[in-house]
């Protein structure tokens, strides 16, 4: 449908106190929301069955961003450029009104990233869930070197407070290059530690991609996944990772 089609997740949660036995989460780089994009049948089908919608890239204004009937919206927006009066970057989160009271959000370095917390009580679950949607700006982008801020660092740092006390996804886009490289540890085995909870990594699926090439950036959210399997502070009582990234 458009050139800049980075992807469209489907995530997946039990929730227990609805008719619906699935949390559907979409996230889109939607590279410039107008009314033609937003009213095109394969964006508008998103929100018939979604709990959370998240599109990055906006550019453009936030009183531009339309409302969506049974659904509240977070907008996150930069400054309009001052050299051309264009905007870059920006993103909005669609929530569903019914789950709203389940929902808490906390506070942010940046616009680049948002954090949603999934109540254990109302959702029904054992611990809470921090979801991370973001946005980040290329390494390139003057912006981002004029800024000053390492968002991933901020993010990181965020992850690591947050996954004392429940999991952690993280939906978005990093510009992260990662290439064909593995986010977990190749060719582990129970026989390599004293860990008797350790869990190796089985059957997971060769992940494919027509860029091949790994960004410094890349590196850092490869190693965050690998992280927790050498950082007890990010692993829960089994031993698995308390971080899911979809990049």
């Amino acid at each position: 449908m458009y050139n800049h089609l980075l992807y469209c997740i489907h995530c997946c949660a039990i929730m227990h106190n609805f008719d619906a036995e699935l949390l559907n989460i979409y996230a889109w780089n939607i590279h410039g929301l107008n009314t033609n994009k937003f009213n095109d049948n394969n964006l508008q089908q998103l929100f018939v069955d979604a709990h959370f919608v998240f599109l990055s890239e906006t550019l453009c204004s936030p009183d531009t961003i339309t409302e969506m009937r049974g659904f509240n919206k977070i907008v996150l927006c930069r400054p309009k450029c001052k050299i051309n009066n264009r905007f870059y970057g920006g993103n909005v989160l669609y929530y569903k009104e019914e789950i709203r009271k389940g929902l808490k959000f906390f506070p942010h370095s940046s616009n680049d990233y948002l954090w949603v917390e999934l109540c254990p009580k109302f959702f029904k679950l054992n611990s809470p869930v921090y979801i991370c949607f973001n946005y980040i700006p290329p390494e390139s982008s003057q912006f981002y070197k004029r800024r000053g801020l390492d968002t991933l660092e901020c993010i990181t740092s965020d992850i690591i407070n947050y996954s004392r006390s429940g999991n952690i996804m993280l939906i978005g886009d990093m510009n992260a290059r990662t290439g064909h490289k593995a986010d977990f540890i190749e060719h582990d085995s129970e026989s390599d530690t004293d860990d008797r909870f350790y869990i190796t990594d089985r059957d997971i699926p060769k992940r494919y991609t027509e860029d091949a090439k790994v960004c410094a950036r890349g590196e850092r959210v490869l190693d965050m996944c690998i992280l927790p399997d050498e950082n007890p502070e990010w692993k829960d009582n089994r031993g698995f990772s308390g971080a899911l990234y979809m990049p």
